[in-house]
């Protein structure tokens, strides 16, 4: 009988210890959703399918970061703002400096 009882113990805590584990498969799928939102009007209207494009301007740091050194001049500023539903807006903005032949380098 001690036996038994030894090893239901230990039965109910590797269950109760892997059960949590397995509950929270899908942690954060649910929130967050912002972080999916295109950053450019012309992004959205492509279904963010704009990765090929070379003339994004500046949004190609955020976008397509090869293509910023097709950026013509000194660099290139962006600045996007959206306003979506329930009082969510987005304000996004990327600035590009092309440094010739040694390539360019951007923040967003």
């Amino acid at each position: 009988m001690k036996l038994f009882t030894r090893w239901s113990v230990i039965a109910a805590l590797m269950v109760t210890l892997v059960a949590p584990a397995h509950a929270v498969e899908k942690r954060g799928t649910a929130a967050a959703k912002f972080l999916t939102l295109d950053s450019s009007a012309r992004m959205a209207g492509l279904a963010s399918s704009a990765s090929s494009f070379t003339d994004l301007g500046a949004f190609s740091a955020l976008i397509n970061q090869a293509a910023m050194v097709f950026i013509p001049g000194k660099g290139a500023v962006g600045v996007s703002y959206s306003k979506y539903f329930a009082e969510m807006t987005l304000f996004s903005g990327a600035v590009v400096w092309n440094l010739g032949d040694n390539g360019a380098i951007g923040f967003g």
